[in-house]
């Protein structure tokens, strides 16, 4: 994979094309924050997971990048994820990791992890 053909924009035609596709972008699109709030805000049926980068980024950086999201208002579009096959391990340190945001709310941790409804994030 080359960095320029990694662009989470580069899903807006199919998007365009296919404008009642739910769609999650992988990793959280991430370290491309300000195209996947681009496509988050254009496209209504556009979600996140941080599978991957729940336990291999550094906290810091995770969570910046969470934070941008839901400052941006999608908060309600972050899933969880592990994407492990491999290493178990790690599915415990991708919950602890989004446990132990202190910036986020029990609410968003609940969406978050989606034991809560996106109607029921917003009462």
């Amino acid at each position: 994979m080359r960095v320029n053909n990694a662009s989470p924009t580069q899903l807006e035609p199919v998007l365009a094309k296919f404008p009642k596709l739910k769609l999650y972008i992988m990793h959280g699109g991430w370290p491309y924050v300000e195209d996947v709030k681009a496509l988050l805000y254009a496209h209504a049926n556009v979600y996140v997971d941080i599978a991957v980068i729940n336990w291999i980024l550094p906290k810091e950086e995770l969570y910046s990048y969470i934070k941008s999201l839901i400052t941006a208002g999608f908060g309600d579009r972050i899933m969880f994820g592990t994407d492990q096959m491999v290493w178990p391990d790690t599915i415990d340190v991708a919950i602890e990791t989004v446990n132990s945001a202190e910036f986020l709310t029990q609410k968003q941790k609940k969406l978050i992890f989606f034991t809560i409804t996106r109607r029921d994030f917003w009462a």
